[in-house]
């Protein structure tokens, strides 16, 4: 019984791998956990996430991949603050790129402009087609 009990554990642990930072860690907390936290209604956590984002630099491009995926969520704030984060980052961020690129093609106002500032600050001009629209 022992030996099944093992070799069935075995299995379910090779089974089961962690995803390659789909959720990286900062500050001591997920990615996702910070961008949960954007989104909540208490105005102190809000801060609290928004200024995490703010501290993020060219030594944080571990967690660029999370970042990435975050760009995804429909939420502005965390569009915003995500993109912040990015643009903190600065070059050592250039796999976000094609994300960045989708936030600019799907977005206008506020986050597009972001979204520009953010994509020259990684290291590229924008697409010629985003440039009309670049804060000046």
């Amino acid at each position: 019984m022992k030996k099944v009990l093992v070799v069935g554990l075995a299995i379910v642990f090779v089974g089961c791998e962690a995803p390659k930072d789909t959720n990286a860690v900062y500050m001591g907390r997920y990615i996702s956990t910070w961008v949960d936290q954007l989104k909540g209604e208490d105005a102190y956590s809000v801060q609290e996430a928004m200024d995490a984002f703010e501290k993020m630099g060219p030594e944080d491009r571990d967690v660029v991949p999370s970042l990435a995926e975050a760009l995804k969520d429909p939420h502005p704030l965390v569009r915003r603050t995500t993109l912040r984060g990015l643009e903190k980052i600065g070059p050592a961020a250039k796999e976000a790129l094609p994300a960045i690129e989708k936030v600019m093609s799907e977005s206008k106002g506020g986050i597009l402009k972001q979204a520009i500032l953010t994509y020259r600050k990684v290291g590229l001009p924008p697409p010629k087609d985003s440039s009309k629209d670049a804060p000046k």
